[in-house]
């Protein structure tokens, strides 16, 4: 179990990544949905999400920032 720091490096590092995969889904789903509702919804909630994830990047500390920048979102790996 993590606690103080390191925890709080890896809580934000799942911020960051959690936050980049969402953009990306909002985004896609935004554009090439199906379903006018969903769209509508991805595009309403898409500058909230990518404030969140400006947030979180800015929290992040400076070595874990440089790691999450160079590896794109991939999908969601874990468990929900």
């Amino acid at each position: 179990m993590l606690n103080g720091p390191e925890f709080d490096r890896a809580y934000m590092k799942t911020m960051v990544r959690d936050h980049t995969e969402d953009v990306a889904e909002f985004k896609k789903e935004s554009t090439s949905g199906k379903d006018d509702d969903l769209k509508s919804f991805a595009s309403q909630t898409l500058p909230t999400l990518e404030d969140h994830l400006k947030q979180a990047k800015s929290i992040a500390p400076k070595e874990d920032k440089q790691v999450m920048s160079e590896k794109p979102p991939t999908g969601r790996t874990s468990q929900q």
